[in-house]
């Protein structure tokens, strides 16, 4: 009889030695459809609606749950942690199941991401928000070992995750330094502030070039006062004339920014009916 019992125990421990990690759970619990509750046979609201009457000290609640089903974490309490497990489920964040890992996010300074429960041997199925961090790109996330971490792979174990970035390419960068000014009258008058300058000195650091092909004009300049000229041209500009002004250092457009240097004018042209008609 002794050696029947001991043949018997050796035969399940072989019998459990050879069986798959997976498979060894059913023998250890009843198969439980976590998040359950009301024992339907699916999941949904109206488990999440019983489970929170449970919580509230509901009476009938009390009476219609199946507690195992609803104890989503298995920590023989149902309790909103078991709720929001449910509702995570419901939106499609994670697998129910009470074997849970947790994934923390190290952004190397790209920001906050807060950690994700994962039911072991799932994949993470919420999207993970992308980091962001100044002057590099985000390019994916990295395992503790060093390997590459991608979300369709299967989570086995509490890990952290590293984010990876690449220095961003130097973008090239455009600076705009001129302004135009269009349909202007013939005798336009253009301010120009100089500290410290006569107006002499400002008319020789003034630039004037016709972009029409046009013979140029001689620029004047008068001294305003206070730093202040106003620079316009003998005679009037040519109607029609399109012409550009740069500026020399230390002159800046009045009004405008510093970073202004250049002017681009156009002028008006009075119509001119010059058909001669048959009596």
């Amino acid at each position: 009889m002794k050696k029947r019992i001991i043949s018997l125990v050796l035969t399940c421990s072989v019998l459990f030695s050879v069986l798959p990690l997976s498979v060894l759970p059913a023998f250890a619990r009843d198969d439980v459809l976590y998040g359950d509750a009301d024992g339907s046979g699916k999941v949904d609201m109206s488990d999440v609606h019983l489970m929170e009457q449970y919580i509230d000290g509901d009476e009938k609640a009390q009476a219609e749950i199946h507690l195992k089903a609803a104890d989503v974490n298995a920590d023989d309490v149902v309790n909103s942690d078991d709720v929001a497990l449910v509702k995570e489920y419901l939106a499609g964040n994670i697998q129910l199941t009470d074997d849970l890992c947790t994934v923390r996010f190290d952004t190397d300074g790209g920001g906050e991401i807060a950690p994700v429960k994962v039911g072991r041997n799932y994949a993470i199925m919420q999207e993970i928000p992308s980091p962001g961090k100044a002057g590099e790109t985000f390019v994916g996330w990295q395992k503790e070992d060093g390997s590459a971490f991608y979300q369709t792979e299967p989570v086995t174990e509490n890990m952290t995750l590293r984010a990876v970035y690449e220095p961003m390419e130097a973008a090239e960068q455009v600076y705009i330094d001129s302004f135009a000014l269009t349909g202007q009258a013939a005798n336009l008058e253009i301010g120009v502030t100089a500290a410290g300058k006569t107006a002499e000195q400002v008319k020789a650091a003034v630039t004037l070039l016709a972009k029409d092909g046009s013979d140029p004009v001689e620029l004047l300049v008068r001294d305003n006062g206070g730093g202040s000229f106003a620079v316009y041209a003998d005679g009037g500009f040519r109607q029609g004339g399109t012409y550009e002004m740069t500026l020399g250092d230390g002159l800046t457009f009045t009004g405008k920014d510093a970073r202004y240097r250049a002017v681009a004018l156009t002028f008006a042209k009075e119509e001119e009916d010059n058909i001669e008609f048959d009596p």
